[in-house]
């Protein structure tokens, strides 16, 4: 499994499938307790054709933690930027980032600091303002492992199959306790709204019907405030839409791959 070091000796695993191929490397984001495993139903069929790396953001997964960890305003600043070295590191040139939810912020952020290095964005689940509750993140702080089951289970749609959803929820919050409430909280505080209209790379954004974490009306409002946005919505999938219907993930980077192709905005 590879790993890389940044110059501060922050240790970083990732996970790379494909190669280099006529359509812009793809680097995947995952959200908050989350870690690159998330991408497994979608890496394979998005590497046919290109080279695709999916991290794990700092303790998250395989990657070790950062010691001291960022205040709550600094914390998703610093992960974008430490995400950008690995870019660099990597040789990614330009390239499509592809983050859900934390990870969707974690993509705003990076299109605003180093827009001459993306091609293009696909936010999965994501907003530029996230309906965090100080309630949540004291139950958290409380007790992570009983609030994490239920709120797991609540991240999918109640039309998908209960034994399915169960298992997908067991794997979905892996990372401590500390760094699931410092992710929590840096999503609480992140609001990005002032500056959408910054971003003007193509931005596909998806939005499941059934997301009670950041509600379609959001995400709605995300993809009208970038200056080149697409609504890609989804039925009968929930806030792990990118685990549900992996699919979706597949078919919008070949929705922005056809737009930046032709040089001009999405069809439909």
């Amino acid at each position: 499994m590879p790993f890389w070091k940044s110059a501060t000796d922050q240790l970083v695993h990732y996970r790379r499938r494909g190669q280099r191929g006529s359509k812009p490397p793809l680097l995947l984001i995952h959200g908050a307790g989350g870690d690159s495993t998330h991408w497994f139903g979608s890496m394979g069929p998005l590497a046919r054709e290109r080279l695709v790396v999916a991290v794990d953001l700092p303790g998250h997964g395989k990657s070790a933690a950062f010691s001291p960890l960022p205040a709550t305003e600094d914390l998703l600043p610093a992960t974008t930027e430490l995400v950008a070295k690995l870019a660099e590191a990597l040789g990614l040139g330009r390239f499509i980032i592809v983050g859900h939810s934390m990870g969707g912020a974690v993509a705003q952020l990076f299109a605003r600091r180093f827009s001459d290095r993306l091609s293009g964005l696909v936010l999965v689940a994501s907003a530029a303002r996230f309906p965090v509750s100080e309630a949540l993140v004291q139950g958290l702080q409380r007790d992570a492992e009983d609030l994490v089951k239920t709120f797991a289970v609540s991240c999918y749609s109640p039309l998908s199959d209960p034994l399915q959803v169960a298992r997908w929820a067991a794997a979905q919050l892996r990372s401590d306790t500390t760094q699931l409430v410092a992710d929590f909280k840096a999503c609480k505080v992140f609001d990005g709204r002032a500056e959408l209209e910054h971003i003007e790379q193509l931005t596909a954004v998806v939005s499941a019907d059934d997301d009670l974490l950041v509600p379609p009306r959001l995400q709605r409002q995300l993809a009208a405030g970038v200056q080149r946005g697409r609504l890609f919505s989804v039925t009968r999938a929930g806030h792990f839409v990118l685990v549900e219907k992996p699919d979706v993930v597949v078919e919008t980077c070949a929705a922005l791959d056809a737009a930046l192709l032709r040089g001009t905005f999405f069809e439909g």
